[in-house]
């Protein structure tokens, strides 16, 4: 009751000690405003930190713990696919040894028999033998009936040709072509000499010749039978063999010393000149006399008169005859 009396007397002070407080509180609730946002903004960030910093660290806990669980798991399936490669590899090296063994053996079982085979070979290469043996007893037999032949058509060749030298043949007085006597061996054919041929061949063409011969006057050309000419009448290509048997014929007849040259070096024996004009007297052009009008352009008359150095000396190309086809195999 005394208590109550005494607040009951210093109400009025209460009152105004309320206002003064409300004044104060008013004035300076800006400034406890800020200093009350101040003081939770650093309560709260710090306690926001705080927060992050745990759950920073929990998580780097979660997922150090999680990536250790999968690399278990990982290291696990790994060795586990490395077992099966390797327990595949064995089986199938097992498997590919066990294949080759069966078939290695199944082949020369059933399909590669070495017995088999060997015999096979053998009789292949007697076959082979038997072939050779018949080809080289056909190419023998070619040979000889081609050098047969060859022998056979040089003797009638030597006999057609011989027939018509009955010219050249000596007589006791005078030495004839082929019994010259600066001649260290006489000229022979088929090991006979070649006088002996032509007057052997002279003679049997003589013999042959019928007693009564008919003059020329009285002699009738006859006409053809076929009214072509006479390459398309005669067999093919006979031209050809005329051609290469007057070749043969004019190489062997080249047996004169001035036909053979011997090897000239043409460093040590040929001097090489500047020009071609060098040594040849010079000609005004207006009074040179091939630089005339129907003058001959030819400084000489024929190729065979050309005289070079030896290096270059030209072969002389043997005139072609216009009559008889000959050949002569001479062997000196």
């Amino acid at each position: 009751m005394a208590e109550f009396y005494a607040c009951w007397v210093n109400r009025t002070k209460t009152l105004e000690l309320l206002d003064a407080s409300l004044r104060d509180c008013a004035k300076n609730a800006q400034k406890e405003l800020s200093a009350a946002i101040y003081i939770q903004r650093i309560f709260r960030g710090q306690r926001v930190r705080a927060t992050i910093s745990r759950w920073r660290d929990a998580e780097v806990v979660i997922a150090r713990v999680y990536r250790g669980h999968l690399g278990r798991h990982k290291a696990t399936r790994e060795a586990r696919q490395r077992l099966n490669l390797e327990k595949k590899a064995r089986l199938h090296h097992v498997a590919r040894v066990i294949q080759t063994q069966y078939r290695g053996w199944a082949s020369r079982k059933y399909k590669h028999n070495f017995a088999t085979r060997k015999t096979y070979l053998k009789e292949l290469e007697a076959k082979g033998n038997a072939l050779r043996e018949t080809l080289r007893q056909r190419l023998e037999a070619q040979r000889v009936a081609e050098f047969h032949r060859v022998d056979e058509e040089s003797r009638e060749e030597l006999v057609q040709i011989t027939q018509h030298l009955h010219h050249l043949v000596g007589t006791t007085v005078t030495p004839g072509v082929f019994s010259s006597p600066y001649l260290q061996a006489k000229p022979t054919a088929f090991g006979v000499p070649v006088e002996t041929h032509i007057r052997t061949n002279t003679l049997n063409l003589l013999a042959a010749v019928p007693k009564k011969l008919m003059s020329k006057a009285a002699l009738k050309p006859k006409p053809p039978a076929v009214r072509t000419s006479l390459q398309a009448t005669s067999v093919y290509q006979v031209e050809k063999g005329y051609d290469d048997r007057e070749k043969r014929f004019q190489k062997a007849s080249q047996i004169s010393e001035d036909k053979f040259l011997t090897v000239v070096h043409p460093q040590s024996s040929y001097a090489y000149d500047k020009s071609i004009n060098n040594g040849i007297e010079y000609l005004d052009p207006r009074k040179h006399p091939f630089c005339q009008r129907s003058a001959n352009k030819s400084p000489v008359k024929s190729r065979e008169s050309i005289i070079l150095p030896p290096a270059t000396r030209p072969k002389v190309v043997a005139t072609k005859p216009k009559k008889l086809n000959k050949r002569t195999v001479i062997e000196s």
